[in-house]
């Protein structure tokens, strides 16, 4: 299957992240480190790419980016090669470092580019490395906290800014950065950025379709499928499913039970509706879905193509499932703006 293509446009912000092949160490000294850095370096001197927040571990590297030219991959794709060919040449080795393309992730809006770089600067807390985000030498997290000249393509002003907007009270920037970005994340902050991040390709973005009424939603898809075919997609947001499966139950007991007619059979309506939004708004796959849901893979299936049908053409079926919508992702569509 075909890579699908990336929304690198001028401006906008990126989760970066790869990892050795097979889990292996491909960070082994600190002069891999040097030339790591001293290649990114370069490119953010080319003024192709801004580094804002980073975290390299011995097997994996994450990086928050902003593309100043619409030029992130080659940036990264150079960056990468540069590093696979030092690698192998000091170890007298051949063949892939990197397990393949990186992942990237694009930022969808202030709140997420916060949780993004709380999440890059715990990787090392979560991998067991040190006990605090500033005890590790190579995340930018230290030159937030502890402040000092730090690497000079290290961007601090926009994080730092928004730390302040949302951390009154605080002694300094860099208290308020260590006080906020040293909780851990929530289960649901975790999926919505490795869904993406990691599995970006089980699930087409087709939330947008899934939650209008009928004649819009037929637009949108319309719209959506042309974006999709040119790689200007808008980016989606990815739901926990327990957030999805509670706000059903939720409808489930204030509303009652729900039969509902499809293709000459009734079904729940509820269970068809927790099927689609598992699938089109946590991006899960039909196993994963069908594990959720408590039903077979077919049935999942099955309940999944139904809810894509009744959105075409079941008016109030569309209206319950933009009222879950919202209840579950209030605006559910981000601005492709940036930050």
């Amino acid at each position: 299957m075909a890579n699908p293509p990336r929304v690198d446009e001028p401006g906008s912000w990126h989760h970066v992240m790869n990892r050795g092949v097979a889990r292996r160490t491909i960070f082994e000294t600190h002069a891999d480190m040097r030339f790591l850095f001293s290649r990114i370096a370069r490119e953010a001197r080319k003024a192709r790419i801004e580094v804002h927040a980073y975290s390299v571990l011995p097997n994996h590297f994450h990086f928050l980016l902003r593309s100043l030219t619409g030029e992130m991959s080659a940036a990264v794709g150079w960056i990468e090669n540069q590093y696979a060919h030092w690698f192998n040449r000091r170890r007298e080795r051949d063949g892939p470092v990197f397990r393949g393309r990186f992942r990237s992730r694009r930022v969808q809006d202030r709140s997420d580019l916060l949780t993004v770089v709380c999440y890059i600067d715990r990787n090392c807390v979560d991998a067991g490395i040190v006990d605090a985000v500033q005890n590790y030498p190579y995340g930018s997290a230290r030159y937030y906290i502890a402040g000092g000249s730090g690497p000079r393509w290290l961007v601090r002003d926009v994080v730092l800014d928004l730390v302040r907007e949302v951390s009154w009270g605080a002694e300094s920037a860099g208290d308020a950065y260590a006080t906020l970005m040293g909780r851990p994340l929530t289960a649901s902050q975790r999926h919505t950025i490795e869904r993406e991040l990691v599995n970006r390709r089980a699930v087409k973005p087709r939330f947008e379709d899934l939650v209008n009424s009928a004649p819009p939603a037929i637009r949108a898809t319309m719209h959506h499928r042309i974006a999709n075919a040119d790689g200007r997609a808008h980016p989606r947001r990815v739901i926990a499913p327990e957030t999805v499966l509670c706000a059903i139950e939720r409808f489930r007991e204030l509303e009652g039970e729900w039969s509902i007619r499809t293709n000459r059979r009734s079904g729940c309506g509820w269970s068809i509706l927790a099927c689609g939004l598992l699938r089109a708004a946590c991006r899960l796959t039909l196993q994963e879905v069908a594990r959720r849901a408590g039903v077979s893979v077919s049935t999942a299936f099955r309940r999944v193509r139904d809810h894509e049908v009744l959105c075409a053409r079941d008016d109030r079926y569309c209206l319950r499932t933009l009222a879950v919508s919202e209840k579950i992702a209030p605006g559910a569509i981000f601005s492709d703006r940036g930050v």
